[in-house]
């Protein structure tokens, strides 16, 4: 993501949030809100390989909604693959707009 949720303003150094009703992203707020993908990643790491002995190499993701986690599993290792499904057509191809490019 990287998107600072916060920006100066133009009277000196103050900072307003960078969101409002008119202007804010439901999807982007949903992963600034939510998720936290790259401790996710960790987190599935160290159980299936404590687990099972050996490196996780695929990741089902049910309801994924814009598939954050399953981009940054993929991202995290050349090896991964991931599929993930959800109800909302719109969600999963704005998932796919702004986390797969």
């Amino acid at each position: 993501m990287g998107q600072d949720a916060r920006r100066p303003t133009k009277k000196g150094g103050a900072r307003r949030a960078a969101f409002s009703a008119r202007t804010a992203d439901r999807h982007v707020l949903y992963q600034l809100a939510v998720q936290s993908p790259s401790e996710d990643v960790r987190f599935l790491r160290r159980v299936y390989r404590g687990l099972r002995g050996q490196d996780a190499r695929h990741l089902r993701e049910d309801f994924c909604g814009t598939a954050l986690l399953c981009a940054a599993w993929v991202r995290a290792r050349e090896a991964r693959t991931a599929e993930g499904f959800d109800t909302s057509r719109a969600t999963l191809d704005w998932g796919r707009a702004h986390n797969f490019t």
